[in-house]
């Protein structure tokens, strides 16, 4: 059986380990810019530190759209004649 050092503690293990049975560091995985730990694959925050691993910037397909609810239903429910209206975007929702 091949076998590798773990990288902080430098105990020996099997190749095609991702944790550490020792010191259960992480192997493999996607590095964190602020803490330089590894998370999971296909994290989107570090489980560390909590920062996001990758530039969210604007999220591509998501095109703003707007939500408004029916007068009706509005006024049924909540007994007011202003429909909510919810106001989607790829950084940010606008719920008034």
């Amino acid at each position: 059986m091949e076998t590798k050092f773990c990288p902080e503690c430098l105990s020996e293990i099997p190749e095609q380990a991702k944790v550490c049975a020792y010191c259960c560091s992480r192997l493999i995985g996607v590095s964190c810019i602020e803490c330089k730990l590894l998370s999971p694959s296909g994290a989107r925050k570090c489980c560390h530190c909590g920062s996001l691993l990758s530039d969210t910037g604007e999220r591509k397909g998501i095109e703003p759209f707007e939500i408004r609810a029916s007068l009706w239903g509005t006024l049924f429910t909540q007994f007011k004649l202003v429909p909510q209206e919810a106001y989607f975007d790829g950084d940010k929702i606008v719920v008034r």
